[in-house]
């Protein structure tokens, strides 16, 4: 391994039995991360400061009153940091299975936090801003939540789940990116049953999986678990399991020096020419061209960084 190149980290929260897996935290002059994915969702709001956001969509600078809403498996990193202070919140798919009832009628949420989109090169978490009239209310809604979980009095866990539900809910209607047009409402059953699948897909991808596994799996018929999928997540689950195939490799493919055929079997593709067919559908381009493209501007980054920051 290239030590030159940034690490990969791969996170898994380790949330105290029998409670709410949610966590806020303020983390004030944050310095500057290495680059990694985790098994939870996070959603950050930037109080004060500014840095570079690192994701496979490129580099967006961060500014104050800016939100980024990342899914499980996306990988980024914060980098030139200056009086960068934030607050974090992280959640798990628990509380989007435990809310099913309430989610399953808010699909604005679940398209934003949830909802997969784009292609796996391209794949960059949704970044909102607030305006200076909305900030203070979003720091009151964490700053509710950091209380209810310190205090922890009556209830406290269904406080807060309540809570956590109120601020997507603000943070779907801030996004406002496509008025009118929703995914429309799943039974709680069928909602519950598409995080299950994904969760199990995203855990399981290396493995030979199909659509009669995760239905038998989940107590489902084939078509049933289907349909609901393809109309939640917006891709069948086949395509699905593709799609975070190759979103694996290209993280391996930028930032190692794995060979392509070590890559394949990494991701869970058995034949190297497969791999490639389904590498270059998924992308536009080969697995080489790849990783060609984006060392060469990885290196040309670095290059501007050394020029721009000396020493």
């Amino acid at each position: 391994m290239n030590t030159n190149k940034p690490a990969l980290l791969t996170g898994q929260r380790r949330w105290i039995p029998g409670e709410i897996h949610l966590l806020i935290v303020r983390v004030p002059n944050q310095t500057t991360t290495l680059l990694h994915e985790h098994d939870f969702h996070e959603i950050v709001y930037i109080e004060s400061g500014s840095a570079e956001h690192l994701t496979a969509g490129g580099i967006q600078k961060l500014h104050p009153g800016d939100i980024i809403i990342l899914q499980p498996r996306m990988w980024h990193q914060n980098r030139q940091q200056r009086g960068f202070s934030i607050i974090n919140c992280l959640f798990d798919n628990s509380i989007l299975r435990q809310c099913g009832p309430l989610l399953s009628r808010l699909s604005g949420v679940f398209d934003m936090v949830r909802r997969c989109a784009g292609k796996p090169r391209l794949t960059a978490p949704l970044v909102l801003h607030a305006q200076p009239s909305h900030r203070a209310q979003i720091v009151q809604k964490l700053e509710g939540m950091m209380t209810e979980m310190r205090e922890k009095k009556r209830d406290w866990q269904a406080v807060i789940a309540l809570q956590l539900l109120d601020y997507l809910v603000f943070l779907s209607r801030l996004s406002r990116q496509n008025p009118g047009k929703s995914t429309p409402f799943l039974a709680n059953r069928a909602m519950e049953a598409v995080v299950e699948a994904a969760d199990y897909i995203e855990e399981h991808f290396t493995e030979n999986l199909g659509l009669d596994t995760l239905a038998k799996r989940l107590h489902l018929s084939p078509a049933y678990l289907s349909r609901s999928f393809a109309r939640q997540m917006g891709m069948g689950i086949i395509r699905y399991l593709h799609h975070v195939r190759i979103e694996e490799a290209c993280r391996v493919l930028r930032y190692s020096d794995e060979s392509i055929s070590r890559t394949a079997g990494l991701v869970g593709y058995q034949e190297i020419a497969y791999f490639s067919r389904c590498f270059r559908h998924e992308t536009g381009m080969s697995p080489r061209q790849y990783r060609s493209t984006y060392r060469h501007r990885e290196m040309k980054t670095q290059q501007k960084e050394k020029a721009d920051y000396p020493g």
